[in-house]
């Protein structure tokens, strides 16, 4: 009986190290991080080279803090760890999850790590290719101490474990950055070139024609939900004046068209009287 109790102990002992160890959410973690590179615009090869890094920095969990104050996915630290959280609360972003980070990780690369980031974007969809952006991510990104061997070490891991479990995955779909550089909406990889509405993704409510964003678009739009207001492409969703389209002039309310204005209301032009939100043209002094 004594042995039994000892051996349930022991197991109980067991699944708890294995709870700290691995906490839950971590596969989901890493499958989320995934999709994440993907929507910011990396291919398949490209995102197993940064998620070997990841693996090695933090295990997938974005809230894990190191003894040296290192946060999150890269373990950001000092000014860089500050600037995760600035960033995030001005974009509205979560700074603990994974969408804040990888939102955060790929403006960093953007600005400050440029040759990393073109690497990224143009290195081929291959084994060799997840290779290549795995070294080339942690050599001149993470910077750890031991660079060439640490590179090396998970650019092997990108190559030999990541790529194979993600070759396959789904491609790109919905409103995200392409290799390109250009904003799209893409449908199982491909640019949706059907497609012309106004579209959200995580930044926002986009004014896309012919599949890609129109950031020259300053008029008004439909899509499923009613006619919107787009200044340089996006929804402000604070426009209230009167607003010009193919069908007329429009009075907006937080840069949508309600249909159910009726009044005398101001532009840069002048004031004007609408009926239903639409200007009959006739001008009220």
């Amino acid at each position: 009986m004594r042995k039994r109790n000892a051996l349930v102990v022991a197991l109980l002992a067991l699944a708890l190290l294995i709870v700290l160890l691995f906490p839950a959410g971590a596969a989901s973690s890493k499958d989320q991080v995934f999709e994440e590179l993907q929507r910011q615009g990396l291919n398949t090869a490209a995102a197993c080279g940064v998620m070997a890094n990841i693996d090695k920095e933090s295990t997938f969990n974005p809230s894990v803090s190191s003894r040296d104050g290192s946060y999150g996915l890269c373990q950001w630290t000092g000014s860089r760890k500050s600037n995760l959280f600035s960033y995030c609360d001005q974009n509205g972003l979560d700074s603990s999850s994974v969408e804040g980070q990888i939102a955060f990780l790929m403006y960093e690369l953007q600005t400050g790590y440029k040759g990393v980031y073109n690497t990224l974007l143009t290195t081929s969809n291959t084994a060799d290719g997840a290779y290549n952006a795995a070294y080339r991510f942690c050599y001149d990104f993470e910077r750890p101490a031991n660079k060439a061997g640490r590179s090396t070490e998970r650019a092997n891991l990108a190559k030999n474990s990541y790529w194979p479990a993600y070759r396959n995955a789904v491609s790109l779909n919905g409103l995200v950055q392409g290799s390109d550089g250009r904003w799209a909406v893409y449908k199982d990889g491909n640019v949706d070139t059907s497609v012309t509405s106004v579209v959200q993704n995580q930044h926002g409510w986009w004014r896309v024609e012919n599949g890609y964003v129109n950031f020259d678009a300053n008029g008004i739009y439909h899509n499923a939900n009613g006619w919107w207001k787009t200044t340089n492409g996006k929804v402000l969703f604070n426009e209230n004046s009167i607003y010009q389209n193919e069908f007329g002039w429009w009075k907006t309310t937080n840069s949508k068209i309600t249909f159910k204005e009726t009044g005398v209301f101001q532009n840069e032009n002048g004031w004007w009287y609408c009926v239903n939100s639409k200007h009959g043209g006739v001008q009220r002094c």
